[in-house]
């Protein structure tokens, strides 16, 4: 019998330390799970759109910002390096040419233009905050 896999989704997520986010992306692709993007998904979050089987809702928020070095709380190039590494090339290109990680302030973009640039759209669902189930012979994992 195929066990079913629970979809992780992402209804609020504020961000956090960028290793920590390397390490739920990397969990997530070696489980082949899905992640759907439904919420708002912010700082260190937006490197979840480096998920292989990533969707968005079009009425998702992105909120991105420059990285901070833990010691100065300055921008910090080298993160904000290793966060860019994880978009898809849709979403780098907007972040390079908006400047989006080059200021501490909110730079905020919607789901409906992520899906423009390349995101795959998650398409309609039955209620706000609903999970499907996808049949896989994998078990998913969650992902905050």
């Amino acid at each position: 019998m195929i066990a079913p896999l629970i979809l992780a989704a992402v209804l609020f997520d504020g961000g956090g330390r960028i290793g920590d986010y390397l390490d739920v992306v990397a969990a997530l692709n070696a489980s082949d799970a899905p992640l759907e993007i439904e919420g708002v998904c912010a700082s260190a979050c937006t490197m979840k759109l480096g998920v292989k089987r990533v969707c968005i809702q079009a009425n998702a928020q992105l909120w991105f910002h420059s990285a901070r070095s833990p010691i100065t709380g300055n921008a910090d190039p080298l993160a904000n390096a290793i966060m860019m590494q994880e978009y898809p090339p849709g979403i780098r290109a907007w972040v390079e040419r908006s400047g989006a990680l080059q200021t501490l302030n909110l730079k905020l973009m919607s789901g409906a233009e992520a899906i423009g640039l390349g995101v795959r759209d998650c398409g309609t669902k039955t209620g706000p905050g609903a999970v499907r189930r996808a049949q896989s012979g994998k078990q998913g994992s969650d992902a905050g």
